[in-house]
């Protein structure tokens, strides 16, 4: 038996230290460099030297066997990279970090055991997909401008120093602040949109509707404005211009879902909501596929500002607090229709805010989980009509046709599938 799990951990390690060493082969075939690349073989006998150093020192009981190993990997690559640096002027280090994570995928697969294995394959995985990302990373951070960057470095600086000073605890007569939670939602959210960002500054140049997702996700109304802005200049964009605005809504409702689901974790919630999204979601993408025309390469980027900056995140923080404190004393002395005014109001401005507000107000209890799906598919419905007023700015009656017609249906859809939801219980 132990022979059969000798195999076993050895053919593994062979097989994880070989995805990476199938990468680094590909890159060697489209590098100019003449410098020496391990390749995969070389990378499947480190991962096999982490796994044999592992298991001995393991078998013996005698941990300076891996201790050596490690040594033995350090001196390896850090001589083959001072050999290429002084030899063929190549001074990346990629591959050679690269090669000591290897020998500890195979000490992890060493050890033995379901977790270890399963460290071992994530880390392969995740490795390899990094390597292979590469241009892909070097085009996007070539597009960032050092604004951008620069305001990354302060909101992490910010959230870094702010976090855990802030005391994590309800505060206030009424309970309903709690400072650490209010700014890790702010913090968790930012980093959803800003992951969309980067997404949209890789992949806009892949069309008009790509391009109107992602945005849609950070921020639909200036996705739906600006939309209309090009349909006002570019007459012969009109039908995809349609189609992006219905992608657009659909990206915003995308993004209630990742909110609620991975910022509160609010799972009940979560599933009260799934058949009106789902259905909302399905009815944007039909009337988007029905405009969609694809007769226009258009690839110009739409123009939304870094999500990840320190005067959004305020904006949205104090926003989102006012919210929660308003929308919970209001609960209190005048119960659910207290809410009311407030949803709708602040759906006008930012309907993710709304929505977090009350997922906030589900998941501490303060709001019961189908009263807080009532007002967050109320805030939905006035995000998607809100879009009309944008689409306004194109001063073309069929766009503004198409778009309330389209987003009325959707809304219409939405609330007729939470009501028979609600009324099937």
């Amino acid at each position: 038996m132990d022979f059969v799990n000798f195999i076993q951990g050895l053919l593994f390690s062979m097989a994880t230290s070989g995805l990476i060493g199938v990468e680094r082969e590909h890159a060697r075939k489209l590098s100019k460099s003449h410098a020496p690349i391990f390749g995969i073989r070389t990378t499947m006998l480190f991962g096999m030297l982490g796994f044999l150093c592992s298991y001995i020192s393991i078998l013996l009981n005698y941990n300076p066997i891996l201790i050596i190993g490690i040594v033995l990997s350090i001196v390896v690559t850090t001589t083959v990279y001072i050999s290429n640096a002084f030899v063929h002027k190549h001074t990346g280090a990629t591959t050679y970090i690269t090669m000591f994570i290897v020998f500890l995928m195979g000490a992890f697969i060493g050890i033995g055991g379901y977790v270890n294995y399963l460290i071992a394959a994530s880390l392969s995985i995740i490795v390899t997909a990094i390597l292979a990302a590469k241009r892909k990373m070097v085009s996007w951070t070539r597009k960032l401008t050092s604004e951008e960057i620069l305001a990354a470095v302060k909101f992490g600086i910010l959230a870094v120093i702010i976090l855990p000073l802030l005391p994590n605890k309800y505060i206030g007569i009424y309970h309903i602040i709690n400072p650490f939670e209010i700014w890790y939602i702010v913090v968790f959210i930012s980093l959803i949109y800003f992951i969309s960002y980067i997404l949209m500054k890789l992949y806009s140049h892949k069309g008009l509707l790509v391009s109107s997702f992602f945005s849609g996700l950070i921020s639909s109304s200036p996705t739906v404005y600006q939309l209309s802005d090009w349909a006002r200049r570019k007459k012969e964009l009109l039908n995809d211009v349609k189609a992006g605005v219905f992608i657009a809504c659909f990206a915003c409702l995308l993004s209630h879902l990742l909110i609620i689901s991975l910022v509160f974790h609010n799972i009940p919630l979560t599933i009260t909501l799934l058949p009106p999204y789902i259905v909302g979601m399905s009815s944007l993408l039909f009337f988007a596929f029905i405009n969609y025309k694809g007769k226009h390469k258009f690839t110009k980027p739409i123009n939304i500002n870094s999500p990840f900056a320190v005067k959004p995140a305020l904006t949205f923080g104090a926003i989102y607090t006012v919210l929660v404190f308003v929308g919970g004393v209001l609960n209190i002395y005048f119960g659910h229709l207290g809410l009311l005014p407030i949803t709708f109001a602040g759906s006008l401005i930012s309907s993710s805010t709304v929505i977090s507000s009350l997922a906030d107000l589900a998941t501490i209890g303060k709001l019961s989980s189908s009263a807080a799906s009532i007002y967050i598919v109320f805030s939905a419905v006035i995000a998607l009509l809100i879009k009309v007023f944008w689409v306004h700015h194109a001063r073309n009656k069929e766009l503004l046709k198409k778009t309330l017609f389209g987003v009325f249906v959707t809304s219409l859809l939405m609330i007729a599938t939470l009501y028979l939801e609600f009324i099937t219980l």
